[in-house]
């Protein structure tokens, strides 16, 4: 009767757990935090890449300490596979031209493009 009992309270609490999850998902829009679409940038009067992600996103626009082999690092950002820079190249990316954008940490950019990516990359996809 109580494994009965505690199999019970426990799909309860998973099923509460689920729900505030799914209402956390229609407020904050898509649940994975790596990623801005055109749904993201809402209504909003964003006029470029860089000030989308300062107001939605700010974490990815920091460095995140020195870089291990030389120093200093920033984000690098790429445009639809082209390397354009570090952040600061955001603020001339119109953000109607912008598909979605995505973080990629310093692991999975490393692993797709090289070393020279200890912060990070931002990925944009535009609109083609």
């Amino acid at each position: 009767m109580r494994h009965l009992l505690l199999l019970s309270l426990a799909t309860a609490v998973l099923m509460l757990l689920g729900g505030c999850y799914s209402a956390d998902q229609a407020i904050n829009g898509s649940s994975d935090r790596s990623v801005l679409t055109q749904e993201d940038f809402g209504t909003a009067s964003y006029r470029t890449a860089y000030a989308a992600i300062e107001s939605l996103r700010p974490r990815w626009l920091r460095s995140r300490g020195q870089g291990s082999f030389r120093g200093s690092s920033q984000v690098q950002v790429y445009v639809d596979d082209s390397r354009v820079g570090g952040v600061e190249q955001l603020r001339y990316i119109a953000i109607s031209a912008v598909e979605s954008m995505r973080y990629i940490d310093a692991n999975a950019a490393t692993a797709r493009w090289g070393l020279d990516h200890e912060d990070g990359a931002i990925y944009v996809l535009s609109i083609r």
